[in-house]
């Protein structure tokens, strides 16, 4: 039952892979084609388990047209878990893509609220990274907090969806590494090898490692704590989209499985 708290407090962490969180490549002919693409909307919902009982649902969201692209994520207390808390999550990116590739954010919102509580905050980009996070309640000061404006390199958690969507030409699918700031704290998500791929029902599949690791803005005695493994699963669709469908890791609360659901 802590589970959605525990996202809560650490603004969905390791769970952004769907939004990821959520990749051998395809041809680069495809790939092109999806990043050079005028329109492009694709939506997905995905039912969570832990331990095997269903906790939560997701929805992810994605438009661009042309360079621009809005994306979005909601996350909403399901199966036992409800019958405890009424909690919800919804985050939102806009941004544009830079001729060179590059993903350029403008704006992040994060909007939750656990039973009577509610809480909010919008992270605001500049032409060179992040600029300014303005929360209510406002974030308590610590030691440890991060200044946004020196947070360059690294993308909102939305934004990186867009990156493990559209690789690159050439990029392959499980060997890459996200920089992720989420306007308190700052973690990397690296896909470090590829297990199997296999063709099933003409849909091309393949299951990568991960890794999610602390970077900078927790308390000291998390930073001291290894990265975590997970899996997951890509459906790399004829377009040269990488779409994820399966994620799953072992946690000290059991294993954590996200599965899309299928219509």
């Amino acid at each position: 039952m802590t589970t959605l708290r525990h996202l809560h407090r650490r603004q969905l962490g390791g769970l952004t892979l769907l939004a990821a969180l959520a990749i051998t490549p395809s041809a680069a002919t495809a790939q092109t084609k999806a990043l050079e693409a005028a329109e492009f909307a694709h939506g997905a919902a995905y039912r969570i388990y832990l331990g095997g009982a269903r906790v939560a649902k997701a929805q992810l969201e994605v438009t661009k047209t042309g360079a621009k692209y809005r994306t979005s994520f909601n996350l909403t207390a399901g199966g036992i878990v409800k019958w405890f808390y009424k909690a919800t999550i919804r985050t939102i990116a806009t941004g544009a893509q830079a001729a060179n590739g590059a993903w350029a954010p403008a704006l992040f919102t994060f909007r939750s609220r656990i039973d009577k509580k509610s809480y909010k905050f919008d992270l605001a980009y500049s032409d060179v990274g992040p600029r300014s996070v303005e929360a209510t309640p406002p974030f308590s000061p610590r030691p440890w907090q991060l200044d946004p404006a020196k947070q360059i390199g690294a993308l909102d958690p939305n934004s990186t969806a867009m990156r493990i969507l559209f690789r690159a030409n050439g990029e392959k699918v499980c060997k890459r590494k996200f920089d992720i700031y989420d306007g308190r704290r700052r973690y990397t998500i690296m896909l470090t090898k590829e297990l199997r791929r296999e063709k099933k029902l003409g849909d091309l599949l393949v299951d990568c490692v991960g890794i999610w690791k602390r970077t900078a803005g927790f308390k000291p005695k998390y930073m001291k704590l290894p990265g975590h493994e997970f899996k997951v699963q890509f459906h790399l669709r004829d377009d040269g989209v990488t779409w994820p469908v399966r994620a799953w890791a072992a946690t000290s609360w059991g294993d954590v499985t996200a599965v899309i659901r299928k219509k």
